[in-house]
């Protein structure tokens, strides 16, 4: 790996706060200093695909008097099938977002269709925003090379009040279009299906569907989503996957978790090839 530095050696870091949703917790780790130790933002996100290998960015923000510490040794970019180190640059460049730098991994040579992971190693201390832990300790952004739709969350989510949940969303790892006429979605209420039309449709720089159900659904109720086939990606025309298999799939929503408004599935696997 090489390592191209365009910071001053010396220049006190802090890590940004990125991506972390409320999770009941009081407290966050700290350096020697007392100030949090809080995870670095990475593009691309967990789990997104038909992304075009140029860069991939982790985003930090500097504060004079903080963690004084450069971060190569700890960024690696690897192939995920057999977590081989894949050769990079590492280049460090201002944000355009509030004082920062967004440290840029560009492969030494073109990437080839496939999953890779943006790798945070255990002993930088922190981790990567919304990255997935691994079993080493660190922290990774899975990330696919070419289309390959997939199906990575699914919210049912407050309005008005935490009490009733209007809103129904579908992430998706790229852009994708729906099947002309129809919408291959049921939404299930205590076992019973829901009235739900949309309200926010696929685009190039929206991947996700909203609906919208008419009563709103309680919040306490029992909640599914059954996703259908006819989904397909914008740029290949290949079908949605999961990492259950073939669809139709039905996804069971837990109960809203503390000081959220949102019920949600989380995608965690990367689905075979």
């Amino acid at each position: 790996m090489t390592f191209n530095h365009h910071l001053r050696t010396g220049v006190a870091l802090a890590l940004a706060f990125v991506g972390i949703g409320c999770s009941g917790e009081s407290a966050k780790p700290m350096d020697k200093g007392g100030a949090p130790i809080l995870p670095l933002g990475a593009e691309p996100r967990d789990l997104t695909t038909d992304h075009d290998a140029t860069t991939m960015r982790i985003a930090v923000a500097h504060y004079g008097s903080t963690i004084e510490e450069e971060l190569d040794g700890y960024i690696s970019l690897r192939a995920f099938a057999t977590d081989a180190p894949v050769a990079v640059d590492l280049v460090s460049e201002s944000t355009d977002a509030g004082p920062g730098h967004a440290w840029v991994v560009h492969p030494s040579s073109p990437l080839t269709p496939g999953w890779y992971a943006l790798v945070l190693s255990a002993d930088s201390m922190r981790g990567l925003g919304n990255g997935h832990k691994r079993a080493d300790g660190g922290t990774e952004v899975r990330f696919r090379v070419g289309s390959q739709p997939l199906l990575t969350e699914v919210g049912a989510c407050a309005s008005n009040s935490n009490a009733e949940l209007p809103k129904i969303r579908l992430d998706f790892s790229e852009s994708v279009t729906l099947p002309a006429g129809n919408v291959p979605v049921e939404v299930m209420v205590d076992g019973a299906p829901a009235s739900c039309a949309v309200y926010d449709e696929p685009s190039a720089a929206n991947h996700a569907l909203g609906l919208e159900c008419t009563p709103p659904i309680p919040a306490v109720s029992a909640i599914s989503v059954s996703v259908g086939q006819g989904i397909v990606s914008a740029s290949s025309g290949l079908d949605l996957a999961t990492s259950a298999g073939a669809l139709p799939q039905t996804y069971e929503l837990p109960s809203m978790a503390q000081q959220e408004s949102c019920r949600y599935w989380h995608e965690t696997e990367v689905p075979a090839e």
